[in-house]
């Protein structure tokens, strides 16, 4: 018989034989002869065939190989002991291919593998399937094989009711995280959306601008036309309470003031080497007295032992005539 042929056999126990065009041959014994001759022909074909010499006649012979069945029994037990019997009488054969005689699988052990009992749950309807193998219900799916791997996500598996039921209790946590992390990110979407359209509303609305102490208004519009009036941090951040101007937009009311603490100006006192005493209000007032600059260089000069240029800067009024000594 051809691969063809013996694929097409029925699942019995049996004792089979494969007979190259080079005179060798191997016996063998099985309870599914079609699942035995895919075995062997993938093995051999992928290079992973325990029996080397097997596998280079597989390859070899590609297709040219002779199956038989050489006799079926009732029970894997009777298959046992003919196929120990058979390769006792063969073994001293140079073309025997056989490299070991039986082995220690008996019908208990290809009962435990191919048809071990097992359950599948629906986890949303607790619909409860006992099959007595993975391949039943996988078959009914049209997949085959014996794994359980791609069954539907929704499927939960067990080699008993408990365990099913924990892989159930699994995949209705997988799926509320998964259905969890989706609403999430479809709310971040939205809230971008949101606010890309009032962000794009707010380019193109009108503004209304007044100054509260000469009462001037101003209508401009879009960002643009702030930025233009130079009203638009006004509009971001808000009015101070020392801000002439305010801003907002048409069918919305007036910002509140923003309340924002400035703390009280306290005087500086100097003295140049003339021994000239010079009061100012505030620190940017001294700074301003000094070329424009800026109430932070008043800030440094003072951390730096209040000194410049002849001039010596205190928080408190200077009265000492000898203070020019220090200098």
């Amino acid at each position: 018989m051809t691969f063809l042929d013996i694929i097409n056999q029925e699942a019995t126990p049996c004792v089979y034989c494969i007979d190259f065009p080079n005179g060798m041959f191997y016996v063998g014994r099985t309870i599914d002869i079609r699942r035995r001759a895919r075995k062997h022909q993938r093995e051999a074909m992928s290079s992973k065939h325990t029996n080397l010499a097997l596998q280079r006649c597989f390859k070899k012979y590609e297709g040219e190989e002779d199956w038989g069945i050489i006799k079926t029994f009732a029970t894997a037990e009777e298959a046992i002991e003919f196929e120990a019997s058979y390769i006792e009488e063969f073994w001293d054969d140079p073309m025997f291919l056989n490299q070991k005689k039986g082995d220690a699988i008996d019908e208990v052990f290809n009962k435990d593998k191919h048809t071990k009992t097992c359950y599948f749950m629906n986890p949303y309807t607790l619909r409860l399937v006992e099959c007595d193998a993975v391949s039943t219900l996988r078959r009914e799916w049209g997949f085959t094989g014996h794994a359980v791997y791609n069954r539907p996500y929704f499927l939960a598996y067990g080699e008993t009711i408990e365990e099913c039921e924990q892989d159930a209790s699994r995949l209705l946590v997988e799926h509320f995280e998964k259905i969890v992390k989706q609403n999430e990110k479809q709310h971040a979407r939205e809230l971008v959306k949101q606010e890309k359209s009032r962000r794009k509303e707010i380019r193109r609305s009108w503004f209304h601008a007044r100054n509260v102490v000469t009462g001037e208004h101003k209508v401009v519009k879009g960002i643009k036309g702030l930025n233009e009036a130079g009203l638009a941090q006004m509009w971001y951040k808000g009015r101070k309470r020392n801000d002439e101007w305010e801003v907002r937009r048409y069918g919305e009311d007036w910002k509140p003031v923003r309340e924002v603490y400035v703390s009280p100006a306290k005087p500086i006192y100097g003295m140049d080497s003339n021994g000239r005493l010079v009061e100012w209000a505030s620190r940017g007032e001294c700074a301003r007295f000094f070329n424009g600059k800026n109430q932070s260089w008043v800030s440094k000069i003072m951390k730096r032992g209040g000194k410049y240029k002849g001039w010596r800067f205190s928080e408190e009024p200077i009265f000492d005539d000898n203070l020019f000594s220090y200098f």
